[in-house]
């Protein structure tokens, strides 16, 4: 399969010290970013994940993982991550 091809997970939290939404990758180790608004962040997920892949060699990079939308502890956890009402 071809880098381009792949499809990686983004796990997109609200840091609320920083202000921030933080952005990890969990199929890709230490590819973590972050942005001062949910869209920046996902951006800046979308570019970490550009210049992980594009400095690995596509024969050795990890198979993106399935995560179900429907699992209600992902639900759960995702609920509990966000940010009170009004704050972006």
């Amino acid at each position: 399969m071809d880098a381009t091809d792949m499809h990686y997970s983004m796990i997109i939290q609200w840091e609320p010290t920083g202000q921030i939404y933080v952005v990890t990758v969990p199929e890709l180790e230490g590819c973590v970013t972050h942005g001062k608004t949910y869209e920046e962040a996902v951006r800046q997920g979308m570019d970490a994940i550009d210049t992980w892949v594009m400095g690995e060699d596509p024969a050795t990079l990890p198979a993106p993982s399935y995560y179900p939308l429907d699992d209600d502890e992902y639900q759960e956890s995702a609920t509990e991550a966000a940010p009170a009402s009004g704050a972006r």
